[in-house]
């Protein structure tokens, strides 16, 4: 089964490129094509369609009740909403509507509560702690529902199948909407004018072209309580787009997930597209306009009905620049300079949101949220967030942002718990609020708080950085050892030993190892070597003993880096730090001997084993009584037993990552806890 599931990511993996051919490479301003594919009954003018400025013309709103009072709640809310939903996996959600007031808290778990047992394996709404798979993906809210994506096994077949299901927010009755043959998998799924629109891909033909996408629509029929097929009225177009072979993709309002065709055509006017290389839009009369010609190193992010947002990436300097190709020009222009990290995070009408990262010490990110006004083209900075040690965000106050009605959402990190966060930035002045939305807590800091130790080593002509560090370090509450500042100091020298700061003399220069500063300038990513460890978990075991877990990659270059892991276990009675070779009593040998049936016993429990260098199982017996021993640092300590692992290439390839043995402490210790009772 996880052959398969490796197989099905691949292909998925294949076509999401294929979408992105935006992919293509330098930009410059291409010669427009008229190119008419196949005329269509809606003549409205385009222009229209696209007639916005900074000022209110909305006159006629409807007004739909007498301000002032409560009004009675409402079934279903009708309007547009921004599903918050942390990784679009987290455990609580939240919905809010345009106009930025929070409508519903849903827990996956209540979700789950209607579905039968053998559908709750099936469509993994919620998977509890012991569960052996991944919560699918919560893709979008309206009309009561949240929306889900994910992919089911198919017992007649052996293969996997794309399926969007819902579920309803107050009854938590299970819908399932939409399943897609082996070669169908949805790209989009969009809740848009009281549906939920879904574009998927179709089949590719004999010879593997691609052969185009499609779109279908449902809505729900609360008579039949159901999701009922309905046409899309688009369906010419999207013919058209596959009869040209041209590669679509719908706009974007949120960077987790383009806009329907549907919605695209209705804001924007048309569908933008690739072929041969070059660039298009489509409009709703089937008609093709040229509007750029290959892009050199680029990656399209994102566009809506002014502009295509697209990315530079430099593989020498290891940097990142966004450009705007305007749609009416044609013409292209740098929105930002060259940084470490740069990306498109969302839209709201003529406002395109983006960020710039910035490393001022290495291993601490500032994450810049800015502003375009495509109107007047004016860039404003919106707020910054910053790495906080421990809290496992990478992009600070950019994970997970959402903008909808002049309100932006984003996740930060503070006081042990990551929450929700956001403002109304209709003024252009944000300040992130908390909006009492929690995300999760951070368990390591129930024991106390994380510090950091950052380091960089360059060159000692030229100054070009060669080598940077960065690791944290667990600081542990006094209240739970009279040790702690024992335990505090010991961990911290680890960290500084481990970036290299001494201070009798100064490691701020390093050799050039041959190379030139030519080189250095020229090519400065090719000589650079990153080092990150990460504090990922803290428990005490047993109240006794404190587990500090670790988790490092390691980059030089080329296709991957190496990930690490670790664990530091201290004594809370006596502040000392202990392995696992100072409880395990038993002969080299007997461990060698366990550790290798072991491992044959776990691979012998897999339909495909994750060992792909190992079928003979005496040569996996051998190797593994070969790597075995009780201190050689592959052990970590839980509350039943330990973990003992293989690092990559140990025993398997580098897709294969770390292959874990679950092992309780009866087994290798002979007694039910870590500790003597």
């Amino acid at each position: 089964m996880m052959k398969q599931i490796i197989e099905l990511l691949k292909k998925t993996l294949i076509l999401c490129l294929a979408f992105c051919v935006l992919a293509g490479c330098g930009m410059t301003s291409g010669d427009a094509s008229d190119t008419e594919i196949e005329d269509s009954d809606e003549d409205e003018d385009e222009d229209d369609r696209r007639d916005h400025d900074e000022d209110d013309d909305e006159d006629d709103d409807e007004d739909d009740g007498e301000d002032g009072g409560d009004e009675p709640e409402q079934e279903r809310y009708s309007g547009e909403t921004v599903l918050l939903s942390y990784g679009q996996t987290s455990d609580v959600m939240y919905v809010f509507d345009e106009n930025g007031n929070q409508l519903k808290e849903v827990n996956r778990k209540d979700l789950a509560e209607n579905i039968p047992a053998s559908d709750l394996d099936v469509y993994r709404v919620y998977n509890g702690e012991d569960s052996d798979y991944s919560k699918n993906t919560a893709i979008c809210e309206g009309d009561g529902f949240i929306f889900f994506r994910t992919y089911k096994y198919m017992d007649d077949t052996r293969e996997y199948t794309n399926v969007i299901y819902a579920i309803s927010e107050d009854e938590h009755g299970f819908y399932k909407v939409w399943e897609g043959s082996r070669s169908y998998y949805s790209t989009t799924c969009d809740f848009y004018d009281g549906r939920l629109y879904i574009d998927y891909t179709l089949e590719y033909d004999s010879n593997g072209r691609y052969t185009g996408c499609a779109e279908t629509c449902f809505r729900y029929d609360e008579d039949k309580d159901s999701f009922v097929e309905e046409e899309t009225g688009i369906d010419d177009v999207i013919q058209a787009a596959n009869n040209a072979g041209l590669m679509i993709r719908g706009a974007s309002r949120n960077a987790s997930e383009p806009d329907c065709f549907k919605r695209t055509l209705d804001e924007c006017g048309f569908i933008f597209g690739s072929l041969d290389g070059s660039y298009y839009i489509m409009n709703s009369k089937g008609k093709l306009d040229k509007i750029s010609d290959r892009l050199d190193n680029a990656y399209l992010q994102f566009y809506g009905p002014d502009c295509v947002i697209y990315s530079e990436y430099s593989y020498e300097r290891s940097t990142s620049s966004l450009y705007i190709l305007d749609i009416k020009s044609k013409m292209s222009y740098q929105l930002t300079e060259e940084w470490p990290s740069a990306g498109f995070l969302g839209r709201d009408e003529w406002r395109y949101y983006y960020y710039y990262q910035s490393q001022e010490e290495y291993g601490i990110k500032h994450d810049h949220v800015m502003e375009y006004n495509y109107m007047n083209g004016e860039t404003t900075p919106l707020y910054e967030g910053v790495t906080k040690p421990g809290s496992g965000l990478d992009l600070p106050g950019v994970s997970d942002f959402r903008v909808l009605g002049g309100h932006i959402y984003t996740t930060d990190f503070a006081d042990g718990e990551i929450r929700w966060y956001g403002d109304d930035i209709s003024d252009r002045d944000a300040d992130l609020k908390d909006l009492n939305c929690l995300v999760k807590t951070v368990g390591l800091y129930d024991y106390g708080t994380v510090g950091y130790c950052s380091h960089e080593a360059c060159c000692s002509e030229c100054g070009a950085p060669l080598d940077q560090k960065y690791v944290e370090y667990f600081i542990l509450d006094s209240e739970y050892s009279s040790y702690a500042d024992v335990i505090n100091e010991a961990l911290e020298q680890k960290a500084r030993f481990f970036v290299g700061i001494d201070d009798d003399e100064d490691s701020s220069y390093v050799d050039t190892y041959g190379s030139s500063c030519e080189e250095h300038s020229e090519h400065p990513s090719w000589y650079l070597v990153t080092d990150d460890v990460n504090v990922v978990n803290v428990k005490i075991i047993d109240d006794r003993y404190l587990a500090v877990d670790m988790s490092g990659y390691w980059y030089a270059g080329g296709a991957h880096g190496m990930p690490s892991r670790n664990q530091y276990l201290f004594d809370l009675e006596t502040g000392e730090e202990l392995t696992f070779a100072d409880f395990y009593t038993g002969s080299l040998e007997d461990f060698k001997t366990f550790i290798a049936e072991a491992t044959v016993e776990d691979y012998e429990s897999y339909d495909f084993p994750p060992y792909y260098e190992y079928e003979d199982l005496d040569e996996l017996y051998a190797t593994a009584y070969e790597y075995a021993f009780p201190d050689n640092g592959c052990i970590e300590f839980t509350e039943d037993g330990i973990v003992y692992y293989y690092i990559p290439y140990e025993m398997g390839p580098y897709a294969s990552g770390y292959i874990e043995l679950n092992i309780s402490y009866s087994e290798v210790l002979g007694r039910e806890n870590l500790a003597e009772k």
